[in-house]
């Protein structure tokens, strides 16, 4: 007699131990078996349960209340055990789910405006490629190997800061250029004349060099160019996770241009970031009028809907329609798709760090 899957999961029964695999609930195997599954940042010391496979993005697909931000706050929570293994960046368009303290705290940055998703996106871009260049420089597939070859990759040492790692992100302000048409509207968004922006300590090197800058905050200490010294050290690469936690509020609006912007970039990293350990993780409601383009549904390549849904969401989602099975009386139940398999889901509940 098969098992069935709990009304309620709890994270006890799963050790979060591998920084590279993030739980996200339970699920019943083709032998019958209620198995923790979830997600594989990469194929490094695979974890025992439900076979998944490593993949760049995840999709998370779910009304209000069906418990899309439950697992998202767990994912956020998984990467700050592991903070050392991660760097996060989150958005947040309504201004509400993500800029609490204890949020910020996890995260290089959060993100609530069209141009700063749209510079940050642009900023992971560009690291997943220099990325690349370095694993073609060192012979390897995957940034994580640099690690084995000792790859020799710039540092920057700041007094009373520390040494940090050339791709090391830091959410900097920088003044609004009045000259801007858009300037009325970010100086209301922005009352104290400087808008956040993503970056390397690289690049914020190079523009303190090259007097685009003058000065930055890193950590809490005002910093100039005179106050870096650039040396060298051996690599030890993090995973970058960029989480929307609303795509839709991240595709809709009259900043047509910064969308655009977004959506060419996240669809870049969807299909190349997994070499090179960049990740997006788009939460949404919507899947409906192009908030999901083509490309996306392409290469998001791991999947949960939850809740109830539609007909045409779960076409939206999983290509088939499986509308029929979805039980919106038990709160968290869902169904994850990777591969070509779609499985009953039971989402954690409560904080990934409690055990």
């Amino acid at each position: 007699m098969p098992k069935k899957l709990p009304k309620q999961a709890i994270l006890k029964e799963h050790k979060d131990k591998a920084w590279n695999f993030i739980p996200i609930g339970k699920a019943l195997t083709e032998q019958n078996k209620v198995e923790t599954i979830g997600w594989y940042i990469n194929d490094q010391n695979l974890v025992k349960g439900i076979e998944t496979y490593p993949c760049t993005s995840f999709l998370i697909v779910g009304e209000t209340g069906s418990g899309k931000s439950i697992v998202e706050r767990g994912i956020l929570e998984h990467t700050a055990v592991f903070s050392d293994k991660f760097q996060v960046v989150v958005t947040d368009c309504k201004r509400v789910d993500f800029v609490q303290d204890a949020v910020q705290k996890m995260c290089k940055a959060v993100l609530t405006d069209h141009r700063e998703i749209a510079g940050a996106a642009i900023t992971l871009q560009k690291l997943m490629m220099t990325r690349f260049k370095l694993m073609e420089n060192y012979q390897v597939n995957n940034v994580w190997k640099l690690e084995k070859r000792e790859a020799v990759v710039p540092y920057f040492e700041i007094e009373g800061v520390g040494k940090l790692q050339f791709d090391e992100l830091f959410q900097i302000e920088q003044d609004l250029d009045t000259d801007d048409r858009n300037y009325p509207r970010l100086k209301m968004l922005y009352p104290s004349g400087k808008q956040p922006k993503l970056m390397t300590i690289q690049d914020i090197y190079n523009e303190l060099q090259n007097k685009s800058i003058k000065s930055v905050s890193i950590k809490g200490k005002v910093v100039t160019v005179k106050d870096i010294k650039e040396v060298t050290g051996v690599y030890h690469p993090k995973a970058v996770m960029f989480m929307f936690e609303d795509w839709a509020d991240a595709m809709l609006g009259e900043d047509y241009k910064s969308i655009d912007t977004i959506n060419s970039a996240i669809g870049s990293i969807c299909r190349l970031g997994k070499a090179s350990g960049i990740h997006i993780c788009l939460g949404t409601s919507r899947t409906d009028n192009g908030v999901l383009s083509t490309d996306l549904q392409n290469n998001l390549q791991f999947r949960l809907l939850l809740g109830k849904f539609s007909k045409e969401t779960s076409l939206g989602v999983f290509w088939q329609d499986i509308s029929n099975k979805c039980k919106p009386d038990i709160k968290g139940r869902g169904f994850m798709g990777y591969g070509n398999k779609i499985v009953e889901t039971q989402i954690f509940e409560g904080k990934t760090t409690h055990f």
